[in-house]
């Protein structure tokens, strides 16, 4: 598989019911690294991104690290953040599936109080159902709501690949 977009690897591991505990060990993987990831403790270009838009405005995010969520932290205090939406899942991104609301992992859905699983990082290339997925269905259905109705969009630092086609659309 050298040369190969992760991506087309991933979705070979998940159509093979023989590579299961593969395909676990690299979702645990690529989640425990992100998950520890930190923000430095000076303002970052997601500090001044979050206190630059208003109320109103959306950031939608293809980024499993937790940066953007943890300058939100961080900037709460400071003044009303804008909407953030988590398009293809994030690491301190949980959901409770049974209430549909989202929150940070590792704390308790506010309506029922069941502890909020993590979102879903990967999905197969070829089975990215944006519209099915409950995982990601209601980020995308956010974004499609905003872009219909948006003024001005922006996007900032997203190169989608070939394999991505449903994203691009």
């Amino acid at each position: 598989y050298e040369g190969i977009n992760f991506e087309l690897l991933y979705e070979k591991i998940c159509l093979d019911s023989s590579l299961q505990d593969c395909k676990k060990h690299i979702e645990t993987a690529i989640y425990d690294y992100f998950k520890d990831m930190e923000i430095p403790s000076f303002p970052t270009l997601y500090d001044y991104l979050l206190l630059f838009l208003r109320e109103k405005d959306w950031i939608f995010s293809f980024n499993w690290d937790p940066f953007l969520l943890q300058a939100c932290n961080r900037n709460m205090k400071i003044k009303r953040l804008p909407q953030v939406a988590f398009l293809h899942g994030n690491v301190w991104q949980g959901v409770c599936y049974e209430c549909k609301v989202w929150g940070y992992t590792e704390t308790v859905c506010h309506r029922c109080g069941k502890e909020l699983i993590p979102s879903k990082l990967l999905f197969p290339i070829g089975e990215k159902d944006y519209d099915n997925d409950p995982s990601i269905k209601s980020e995308w259905s956010k974004a499609r709501n905003f872009f219909g109705e948006a003024y001005l969009l922006t996007i900032f630092g997203y190169s989608a690949p070939d394999s991505d086609a449903k994203a691009v659309d």
